[in-house]
């Protein structure tokens, strides 16, 4: 999983519901108009492996959350 709050700057990425990396700083906003699944922009680069789930949430969640998730 990864949460990102643009208003206190930190950024999270979870890995098994633990967390494995994290950052502060980053503040500017994620603008997501068009994005792919298994491929580049360009349909290069196909991904082989499977994806278990995908969601995209407007708030970062907590880490509670993700590891009850």
């Amino acid at each position: 999983a990864f949460t990102k709050n643009t208003t206190t700057g930190t950024m999270s990425m979870y890995l098994n519901g633990q967390l494995w990396h994290s950052g502060t700083g980053k503040n500017k906003p994620i603008d997501i108009r068009n994005f792919r699944l298994g491929k580049s922009l360009d349909n290069a680069n196909p991904y082989f492996g499977a994806i278990d789930e995908f969601q995209v949430w407007n708030k970062a969640l907590d880490a509670a959350t993700i590891q009850t998730w």
